[in-house]
């Protein structure tokens, strides 16, 4: 269904930089990085 897709697709927002995800924490918070890098950076 529309909705397991959706919820399946979120799971990829839950996976860290270094394993290959998105996902960064600064602070305390989370980022989601456009350009994903081992060095955390700004555009």
């Amino acid at each position: 269904s529309f909705k397991d897709g959706a919820l399946k697709a979120t799971e990829l927002l839950s996976i860290p930089v270094d394993q290959g995800g998105v996902l960064r924490t600064y602070n305390g918070h989370s980022w989601y990085e456009e350009y994903p890098t081992p060095d955390a950076g700004s555009i």
